[in-house]
């Protein structure tokens, strides 16, 4: 049994939406840095399952990537 498209579309807005509220968190620079691999020295946020790798620039987070539950 699959999702229709308004569920899927309201599950990522809401992963987008409690993404966004941790990003503007004043406390967020003491999140997990990733010490080795493909995304050394990115922030690494989990909300949900899903891995969001944060690069800072300037005053401004960058999402650099988005990894699906379970993907390696």
């Amino acid at each position: 049994m699959g999702f229709t498209p308004e569920e899927t579309y309201g599950y990522i807005v809401q992963v987008i939406l409690e993404t966004e509220s941790l990003l503007l968190n004043p406390v967020l620079g003491k999140v997990y840095t990733e010490e080795a691999g493909e995304y050394a020295g990115f922030m690494r946020l989990v909300v949900r399952k899903f891995r969001f790798y944060i690069e800072t620039v300037e005053n401004d987070a960058v999402v650099v990537a988005v990894k699906y539950p379970g993907e390696k």
